[in-house]
């Protein structure tokens, strides 16, 4: 019994499936694992057997509704990266950041704030971060993975701003002022990941208008 094996481009799910099965003509199809809906055309047997048969891009189960099919080539090639994949990346370029900040900060002088400093390398780190999650994976976060970045990338956040004050209070001991402290709250805790959300809104509208994606 020939099969066929069917691919999701949203979430990489594949499935043999019997070719008695499959549907005979261009159908909806919503994909059991991350119930995404695709637009599935099926091959015809008038086609040569020495053709390059092409990508199928749906699977599994009918759907009355669908959106349109991505690119096949750029969905095969391109290498699908994990909300994981989206904090390692974070963290990578909030680093290479800093180091770019200090560079330009020795040759310019200082003439850019810390806290300033800090939330310009926050938001590039994150749209840089999420840009690449879309880029090659080919959608928008979900609401979950949304929700889930956030708070991931916020707690990463805290982290490192942690960190920072610990190593700082290690070269230089001293007692830091209440104020100090309150900002710190402010910023940190309020004010990034309100700034790493809206993050997330603008570059979502920007992939959209573009035509990137077409959904989230």
């Amino acid at each position: 019994m020939e099969s066929t094996q069917l691919s999701c481009p949203h979430c990489g799910f594949s499935k043999e499936i019997p070719n008695e099965k499959l549907p005979q003509k261009k159908t909806s199809v919503r994909c059991h694992s991350c119930k995404e809906t695709f637009v599935f055309t099926p091959q015809h047997h008038s086609e040569p057997q020495n053709s390059v048969p092409p990508v199928v891009e749906p699977v599994m189960s009918s759907s009355s509704h669908g959106s349109a099919p991505k690119d096949a080539d750029s969905l095969r090639h391109s290498t699908r990266i994990s909300l994981t994949g989206v904090f390692w990346r974070f963290v990578g370029y909030y680093f290479l950041g800093l180091v770019i900040v200090s560079i330009l900060k020795s040759l310019f002088g200082n003439h850019l704030s810390s806290s300033s400093a800090g939330v310009i390398i926050l938001i590039a780190a994150v749209g840089s971060a999420y840009s690449k999650f879309v880029i090659k994976n080919g959608r928008l976060f979900s609401r979950e993975e949304r929700r889930q970045a956030l708070i991931g990338i916020s707690l990463i956040n805290l982290a490192i701003q942690t960190a920072f004050i610990g190593f700082f209070l290690l070269l230089r001991p001293l007692v830091l002022p209440g104020m100090f402290w309150a900002m710190t709250f402010f910023f940190v805790v309020i004010l990034h990941p309100l700034l790493i959300w809206l993050t997330f809104v603008l570059r979502e509208k920007m992939f959209k208008r573009q035509g990137i994606v077409s959904q989230a």
